[in-house]
């Protein structure tokens, strides 16, 4: 199967997971307890590593694939946060950016894995979990022997061996999946999704055929039979895939009812297809089945927690590339232009239906325009979700100790305005990293905290959106900056000295 053509899709969704990663990491920086940052930093990995294996950039896959090692150890408490973890991630973070604009040059990736870098990786991982060597104990003396008090004779009992519980596996499981509806590449989503699965287990049966499903003859419904997996794993599998609609997992056979995708997931499996129960007769007659809710319906455990909102979230968007907007931008454009010139032609008309109809006309394209100029709106946050990152690498280089506080990352601003916002921000914050906060002497001697802090704040009044960024730090020398604007040349000694 042709992949190339997916790349796109690729580079977009790995660069999410990536940023994805990058705030976790800096959640447990602070945070270092904080298990849903954890198991969310996991996800991220086993995702890129999922999505890189199957597009075929193994160099990406390798590294991801060892971060969701070290990540594993973390969640099963052989490791714990530390700064070695912390700075170990963020530069595997680093390379895997580096891999993925690589790729998206049409450049190898394989030459920017580091050997020494994997070598710590991998040293950190299986370091893991290693029990510390026992103390030694003081030898004790024996106590003196006594003769045992005579014991009457008994029949001899034959010992009973402890029953050991052994984890079973499903030799054969009934997989059926769907790929959500709006989904634009339903077989690209049920080609990874059959990949994820063989991670797990043998695939003996699959329909469609893998030949169908790699030429895109897929509509995205899928069912097969995995052999070597248990229900809990493929279940699991199932639900962290992007764009997943229905699916379910049974013994073959068995009837289990499909579990919902994007929008709620249960324990499927632990509703029981029908339950026989012996009722008094003087119990007041069953309602009727239209108005059975599956919540009353007794199950074996509770189920799976809900998806966050961000997942929800997700499934309900579609990429569009920004050619293609400002395309449709321009027609409608096109579409103002030329309803104006329709309504000047059919104005000497003195029809009063067409008046009417033109109003009409006028009222939809301004209401389409409007939706469309929605759609180029952007959060900040899109831009400002990399800025605690810069924040932090950079007051590290400088031996100072600052964080960023971001305000009003909701407003939304038009695209072609944030694409030049970046790096001005990113200016500003490195000004006030190097000049506006105190080392940790300084701050300490002003009587200040030992973290500096930044603060990013947006807001909106009326049509204008105002980003401001201040700090609690000493400032700035204004003689000196306009000592140093006179040498370069900037400005006159006259105009410094205003």
């Amino acid at each position: 199967m042709d992949m190339s053509k997916y790349k796109t899709l690729f580079l977009t969704e790995a660069r999410e997971h990536l940023q994805g990663i990058n705030n976790c990491v800096l959640v447990l920086e602070k945070d270092p307890e904080s298990g849903e940052s954890i198991n969310e930093l996991f996800r991220h990995a086993h995702s890129i590593k999922g999505m890189s294996a199957s597009m075929g950039y193994g160099p990406i896959s390798q590294l991801s694939h060892r971060l969701e090692d070290l990540m594993d150890n973390v969640r099963k408490g052989q490791s714990a946060i530390s700064s070695e973890i912390v700075d170990i991630l963020l530069e595997g973070i680093d390379t895997l950016e580096d891999m993925v604009d690589a790729i998206e040059s049409d450049n190898p990736a394989d030459d920017l894995i580091n050997a020494d870098y994997m070598a710590r990786l991998k040293g950190i991982i299986e370091s893991a979990g290693k029990p510390e060597p026992p103390e030694p104990v003081a030898e004790q003396k024996p106590a003196p022997v006594q003769d045992p008090a005579p014991v009457p004779e008994e029949t001899p009992q034959v010992p009973v061996q402890p029953e050991v519980s052994v984890p079973t596996r499903e030799e054969r499981l009934r997989v059926s999946f769907k790929v959500a509806t709006e989904s634009p590449v339903p077989s690209v989503r049920a080609y990874l999704a059959v990949k994820r699965l063989e991670e797990l287990g043998d695939i003996p049966e699959i329909t469609p055929s893998m030949d169908e499903i790699k030429a895109g003859q897929c509509s995205g419904d899928v069912s097969l039979l995995l052999e070597g997996s248990d229900i809990d794993s493929v279940k699991a599998t199932l639900a962290n895939l992007a764009e997943m609609g229905e699916y379910s997992v049974s013994p073959p056979g068995g009837l289990e009812e499909p579990v919902p995708g994007s929008e709620v997931i249960r324990a499927e499996g632990d509703i029981p297809a029908a339950t026989e129960e012996v009722k008094d007769p003087s119990d007041p007659a069953p309602a009727p089945e239209t108005e059975v809710s599956l919540e009353t319906t007794p199950i074996a455990k509770p189920p799976p927690p809900r998806p966050s909102t961000a997942k929800t979230a997700a499934s309900q968007m579609v990429r569009v590339s920004t050619a293609l907007l400002d395309n449709f931008i321009n027609l409608v454009g096109e579409l103002i232009v030329t309803k104006s010139r329709i309504k000047d032609l059919t104005h000497a008309s003195g029809s009063r239906a067409i008046e009417q109809t033109i109003v009409q006309l006028e009222r939809l394209v301004g209401s389409l325009h409007t939706e469309i100029m929605k759609v180029r709106m952007m959060p900040l946050e899109t831009v400002a979700q990399r800025l605690p990152r810069v924040v932090r690498d950079l007051s590290k280089e400088r031996g100072k100790n600052a964080s960023l506080e971001i305000e009003g990352a909701e407003i939304e601003l038009d695209r072609a305005i944030l694409e030049q916002l970046g790096d001005p921000l990113i200016h500003i914050l490195r000004n006030s990293v190097d000049h506006g906060l105190e080392d940790d002497q300084g701050r300490k001697a002003a009587g200040k905290d030992k973290n500096g802090k930044i603060h990013l704040k947006a807001y909106r009044e009326r049509d204008m959106v105002f980003i401001e960024l201040s700090d609690d730090g000493r400032g700035m020398d204004i003689e000196k900056i306009k000592s140093k604007a006179v040498e370069k040349g900037l400005i006159s000694e006259q105009k410094a000295s205003i």
